[in-house]
């Protein structure tokens, strides 16, 4: 994993704040956060990406994988794809219980189309994953700059 020091080097920030970044970074690339409760007191309908994913998400999002639609079996491994998934949910959790008959829509059109495009997109994060296998992913380095 990139160092944040050496992400932040350079720029002006306190310790709280790179303590703040390494907290976020470690969630998402970790379990992610695990909210009790939603951002307006509400109860989660879901109590993990998890239990979203197999009760709600994949039963519902029914696609035909080929090569301009791939998906990994290990997609809790591509930092990007939890990432990705964790905003879907959160973005499914904060419309679910709302009283707008257009709620649903916008969410499918603003969050599941763009995030599913981006997931499943054979340039994206599962490239060189299939149903059958996983491929890890070089992650981008940091050049070091010429002294």
């Amino acid at each position: 994993m990139i160092a944040i020091d050496e992400l932040l080097a350079g720029r002006e920030v306190g310790p709280s704040d790179r303590e703040q970044l390494r907290t976020v970074l470690r969630d998402l690339l970790a379990d992610g956060p695990e909210p009790a409760e939603s951002a307006d007191d509400r109860p989660m309908m879901f109590e993990s990406l998890e239990a979203w994913l197999e009760d709600f998400w994949l039963p519902l999002y029914t696609r035909a994988l080929s090569p301009s639609r791939v998906w990994c079996p290990r997609w809790f491994e591509h930092p990007e794809a939890r990432s990705r998934l964790l905003g879907l949910w959160y973005a499914w959790e904060a419309i679910a219980d709302r009283n707008s008959r257009a709620a649903l829509s916008d969410w499918w059109r603003d969050h599941a189309d763009y995030q599913m495009s981006k997931l499943m997109d054979p340039q994206g994060p599962f490239q060189g994953c299939s149903p059958e296998a996983h491929s890890g992913h070089e992650r981008p380095q940091l050049g070091n700059e010429a002294g």
